[in-house]
């Protein structure tokens, strides 16, 4: 999938909006990662949100509004309903492929890629956000806003346990974060997004403005790099050298981290909705 190039070459897999005998929902659909190939994945009642892949990069798993979480092969193939309640969302496998976690309500619950032995994390603090698993499978990070601050916390994966915080954000970065953080597949540093110092004489929605930060988490080193101004983190490449971001236009492209880096990812006008995961091999 990788040449000379940094940039992954195989798909994206993404919710958008689909019109079906005038009626307007929101479908899986497959792309390449220079936007060719464009493929529906998906068709039913509901709306679909949360796609996430496998580590085999073959299969996505998904929430569908209203009915729950599913999970289907790249090809659209093998459609298989997971969970029945309409609250769930944000599905994530685990490094190995075997378990998902996924967010039910407030609460961070864990269940085997099949959909059987699910169980709440009764220790996990209340999360709206999509989680992560640490590189070995043992531990789920997930974000957490509190007054003023937002921190990452690091838990056992089979209790919920708090096995450690890490402040992101405080009253430095102006107001708190847009949304989740993301961590990295080699679960060495995180990226999130927070208010940037206002631009002089701005009016209105032009003082809205935010960056995309990026953080180690090695011990002792806690300072933050911007990666791109007015953009959203998506997903990671496998190897964690690449990210899939959105612009505020709605463009696509795929950034290396270390370098900047981009590709543009051509969606051909259509309309994207919500969070698309990038195949990982």
């Amino acid at each position: 999938m990788r040449g000379s190039s940094p940039f992954p070459s195989g798909w994206i897999v993404t919710p958008m909006v689909n019109v079906r005998g005038g009626i307007e929902d929101i479908e899986l659909f497959r792309m390449r990662t220079d936007g060719s190939g464009l493929h529906r994945l998906t068709k039913g009642p509901g709306n679909v949100t949360d796609p996430f892949f496998a580590p085999n990069g073959r299969r996505v798993v998904f929430a569908r509004t209203s009915r729950g979480l599913f999970s289907i092969g790249l090809d659209g193939s093998g459609l298989h309903q997971l969970t029945l309640l309409k609250g769930d969302e944000h599905p994530v496998y685990s490094p190995d492929g075997k378990r998902i976690a996924f967010v039910r309500g407030d609460r961070l619950w864990v269940m085997q890629s099949d959909g059987s032995r699910q169980r709440l994390l009764r220790r996990a603090p209340r999360v709206g956000a999509r989680p992560s698993w640490s590189p070995d499978g043992r531990k789920i990070a997930v974000e957490r806003g509190e007054s003023a601050a937002d921190f990452l916390y690091t838990l056992d994966a089979r209790t919920g346990r708090v096995l450690k915080r890490v402040l992101l954000i405080d009253g430095d970065l102006a107001g708190g974060s847009f949304s989740g953080a993301l961590l990295a597949p080699n679960g060495r540093t995180v990226v999130f997004e927070a208010y940037r110092p206002t631009p002089p004489d701005c009016k209105g929605i032009e003082c809205d403005v935010y960056a995309l930060y990026r953080r180690p988490l090695a011990r002792g080193i806690a300072s933050t790099r911007v990666v791109c101004n007015d953009c959203s983190a998506l997903a990671w490449s496998a190897d964690s050298r690449v990210l899939l971001i959105a612009r505020q236009n709605g463009n696509l492209e795929l950034r290396v981290v270390r370098d900047g880096r981009t590709k543009v990812v051509d969606v051909h006008g259509e309309q994207l909705r919500g969070m698309p995961t990038l195949q990982p091999r």
